[in-house]
């Protein structure tokens, strides 16, 4: 009798043990599991959003760890919101097109133009464009003059300085439609167009890339509007709402005006 009972107990003994065994091996899998969507420094994995964009400096630029203005500020408010964030560059037109159509792609810069108002979600202002024409010799200081004058204008192809000057009437005669980024300066120089009508910013930023020695005369600002970061008009609510809160708190903090500053200032 004494010999069963101590089989019994060892067998009891091993129940348990075996028992023990299996509920550490499931709380080892699900810990396990838990910290697939980890990051090394044991935070979430940062999820990634792709951004349609155009080499258009300062505001967006292809150029290692500096995105551009608009770019910088993305990329910091994603880090905020818990996201990462893809890049992609393309002409200006497929850009809009896609993103337009997709399902939460980001885009940018974007300006908030009324034939564009539908067809986006916007998240947040960023950036404030003044834009003129930029010549070389006498200035052109207004859309008036440069009808007037019958100026033969270049600009950017898709861009919002293109719908701008076709709603103010300079009719395609007059109106040289180029692929952004693409030897504007150039054309400027060797005489091919009268003019160049740009944001300003992005005119002396390219032209002071270029290395001429030929200075621009910039006109008086034509038009102003907001650079802004834009979704799709399908934008997933958390990514809508998150990023727009990083990018005001972070005007708030003065961190945008710091990023501005950063390439525009001296």
């Amino acid at each position: 009798m004494a010999t069963g009972g101590g089989e019994q107990g060892q067998l009891s003994s091993q129940g348990t043990g075996r028992k023990t065994c299996r509920i550490a091996i499931y709380a080892a899998a699900a810990i396990l599991g838990s910290c697939l969507g980890c990051a090394s420094d044991g935070s979430a994995a940062a999820r990634t959003l792709q951004a349609l964009t155009l080499e258009a400096p300062p505001l967006t630029m292809d150029g290692g760890d500096r995105h551009g203005i608009v770019g910088d500020v993305l990329v910091e408010a994603a880090h905020r919101a818990g996201f990462e964030v893809k890049f992609v560059f393309q002409p200006w037109r497929r850009a809009q097109t896609e993103a337009a159509a997709g399902d939460t792609v980001l885009i940018l810069p974007l300006s908030r133009i009324p034939e564009r108002e539908e067809k986006f979600t916007w998240i947040a202002p960023v950036f404030e464009l003044e834009r003129a024409f930029a010549t070389i010799g006498a200035p052109i200081d207004s859309l008036a003059q440069a009808k007037a004058e019958q100026k033969v204008v270049l600009v950017g192809m898709g861009s919002a300085q293109e719908a701008f000057l076709e709603s103010a009437g300079i009719d395609k005669a007059h109106r040289v439609t180029q692929v952004v980024g693409r030897n504007e300066v150039a054309m400027l120089l060797a005489g091919q167009v009268d003019a160049w009508f740009n944001s300003t910013a992005e005119t002396l930023w390219k032209w002071k890339a270029s290395g001429s020695r030929t200075r621009p005369t910039i006109g008086r600002p034509v038009s102003s509007d907001t650079s802004y970061i834009a979704c799709s008009r399908h934008c997933q609510p958390e990514v809508r709402d998150s990023l727009t809160r990083a990018v005001s708190a972070m005007r708030l903090e003065g961190e945008i005006g710091r990023i501005v500053e950063r390439y525009l200032g001296p």
